[in-house]
């Protein structure tokens, strides 16, 4: 990420030294000079540029790897601190501590603008009316190639930018003319060399940046060319597929050529194209987030609406498992049953019986095996019954999660009080496999209980109980002894219970009996339309309440971990906390398609918290 980030810093070093270096009023002055001198001294104009209506990545090389494009930074500029997504961020917890501790962006820019005598945004907005867009390509030894292109029908703007920022450099450096002409004219483009690697060419309203001469050069002749040839990277296939999708109105996207990533040395991407393949994986992410990277390219999206900030990752030709995608087939989605109240809520999609028994046509030989010891455990709790093929047929793979704070009955609170999870799935046949699971659930209980007795832990004792009509089946620990230490074992009271055809299974019976009762109230509606296979939404404000009832844990266990101080481990929590009260929800969602559209979708919504007036 530092070498992606170094051709931005030198743009940035370049176009806004002017900002943080003052020069005297008689520089200013040869400035002016030198400008006048290079009119003086320019040849004939040259022919208009071939690439200023063209899309950038007509002007970048078909061998880049990634791209990275910013079409609404323009406007997002334009708008200032008085945009609708900056203005809520300023005006949230966070933003309003910022401020008291003199990090505000009004008076930062108010700064900026008496240092280098512009409006900063408004500059850098009508510089980048017409794109800006950066580009990498790996290169054999060294940092990658990058190169950004900027346009602005704003020219003379760009001239008189580039003067004074090479100015300030040579007043800084104390090197006087070091910039006066260019060291090269190419293409009609003014071309400098700034150190050992980094070009500038900026011809009209194109500014070309880079650090490797072969690399900008060949975005200048794709911007003079009428016709360019196939090695553009707009002629990439994966590319024009992405691109052709790209979502409108968004702030910036980026292209990834995975496979050229990993063949240029990227071993940390080569695991992310073969999670698919991964049984651990797969169960866990599901065939949507693990297969995003396998295909030969990927894109991502952010865009700012009013309050909320999308990022959102699309796979495309990728390898996905069809037996383990989303499909309507003997079950739907169970009913929603959110509340304000939870701290999580959301819908994931794993088809456990296709993940088992299409194992061989879905996974490598040698991963096989690795299923035996799992599938013969848990066939030993429903009597013997084979647990791929008699068991998991049987139960949905919508499964539905419901996580919140719980209320402890006296005398039982843990010293650490965590939060409740509970999943909700339907079975296919209630009536037969619904006592057999809430019999699993007693054997496992019963088991786990002579293992703690083994190694000398508390016991947990099995209650059967009755919320409404509905039996509930749970365990829980014996009181403490004095002699037990610090109590977190009342934070798992594990309960189950069938309503109707659902099976609910929960980590306290607290959670179980509202679940009950919200199941209950819900009886006879619908599931879920969401508009994704898979999604989870966090509460920002319920996550504090965490937070704020384990802080003191939190502080102790950053200072053991991290080697910390008490008060620097007190300050970053402190930041934690910020961040929260000022999100009113995450919300994180992905989408697989049909296999034939190898088109995976991830997305993160982040939804700030209603801010207050003063800034």
């Amino acid at each position: 990420m530092r070498r992606i980030l170094l051709p931005l810093g030198a743009l940035a070093a370049l176009l806004l030294v002017a900002r943080t270096l003052p020069v005297a009023g008689a520089f200013s002055g040869r400035t002016e000079t030198r400008s006048a001198h290079r009119a003086a001294l320019a040849p004939a104009p040259s022919p208009p540029l071939a690439g200023q209506e063209r899309e950038l990545a007509m002007l970048f090389p078909a061998d880049s790897v990634l791209f990275v494009e910013a079409p609404g930074l323009d406007e997002l500029l334009a708008e200032g601190t008085d945009g609708d997504f900056v203005s809520a961020l300023l005006t949230s917890p966070l933003g309003s501590a910022l401020s008291e501790a003199g990090i505000s962006p009004d008076a930062w820019l108010s700064w900026l603008e008496s240092r280098w005598g512009r409006d900063p945004l408004a500059t850098l907005s009508a510089l980048t009316d017409q794109g800006v867009a950066l580009a990498l390509r790996p290169r054999a030894h060294g940092q990658p190639a990058m190169t950004l292109v900027l346009r602005t029908e704003n020219a003379g703007l760009l001239s008189e930018v580039l003067d004074d920022a090479f100015g300030r450099i040579e007043a800084k450096y104390r090197i006087p003319g070091a910039f006066d002409e260019p060291a090269d004219r190419v293409l009609g483009a003014d071309v400098w060399v700034l150190g050992d690697e980094l070009v500038v060419a900026r011809r009209g309203g194109l500014l070309i940046v880079g650090n490797d001469r072969d690399f900008a050069r060949r975005s200048l002749e794709l911007a003079t060319t009428d016709t360019p040839d196939e090695g553009v990277l707009a002629s990439n296939e994966a590319f024009r597929e992405l691109a052709a999708k790209r979502p409108e109105g968004v702030l910036a996207w980026a292209w990834v050529d995975l496979p050229a990533l990993v063949d240029a040395g990227a071993k940390d991407l080569a695991e992310l194209t073969e999670l698919a393949g991964v049984p651990g994986a797969q169960a866990l992410l599901g065939p949507a987030l693990s297969g995003i990277p396998t295909g030969p390219g990927l894109a991502l999206w952010l865009a700012v609406d009013g309050r909320r900030l999308e990022i959102s990752i699309e796979g495309v030709g990728a390898k996905l498992p069809e037996p383990l995608l989303a499909r309507a087939e003997d079950f739907s989605p169970p009913p929603a049953i959110a509340d304000p109240s939870d701290l999580a809520y959301g819908l994931l999609y794993r088809d456990y019986a296709s993940f088992v028994n299409d194992r061989a046509k879905l996974f490598a030989p040698e991963l096989l095996p690795s299923f035996s010891e799992p599938l013969s455990t848990l066939s030993l709790f429903f009597g013997g019954a084979d647990f791929g093929e008699d068991v998991l047929p049987g139960l949905s793979p919508w499964i539905l999660l419901v996580s919140r704070d719980l209320e402890f009955e006296p005398g039982v609170v843990p010293e650490n009080p965590l939060p409740g999870l509970c999943a909700i799935a339907e079975l296919e046949q209630p009536e037969r496999l619904g006592p057999e699971v809430i019999t699993a659930f007693q054997t496992l209980i019963g088991i786990l209980n002579a293992d703690r007795a083994q190694n000398r832990g508390g016991m947990m004792r099995l209650r059967l109980g009755l919320e409404g009509d509905v039996e509930l089946t749970s365990a829980s620990f014996l009181p403490p002894g004095p002699e037990d230490g610090v109590d977190m074992r009342y934070n798992l009271e594990p309960a189950c219970a069938m309503v109707g055809p659902y099976l609910v299974l929960g980590t306290h019976a607290d959670l179980v009996r509202d679940v009950i009762r919200r199941l209950d109230a819900r009886r006879g509606t619908t599931g879920h339309a969401e508009g994704a296979d898979e999604f989870l939404t966090i509460s920002g404000a319920a996550l504090l309440r965490t937070v704020e009832a384990n802080f003191e844990t939190l502080v102790m266990n950053k200072v053991l971990d991290e080697g910390v101080t008490p008060e620097e481990a007190e300050g970053d929590l402190n930041g934690l906390r910020l961040l929260l009260e000022s999100v009113e929800s995450a919300r994180f969602e992905t989408h697989a398609g049909l296999p034939a559209e190898g088109r995976p979708v991830a997305r993160l919504i982040l939804t700030l918290a209603e801010g207050g007036d003063a800034r």
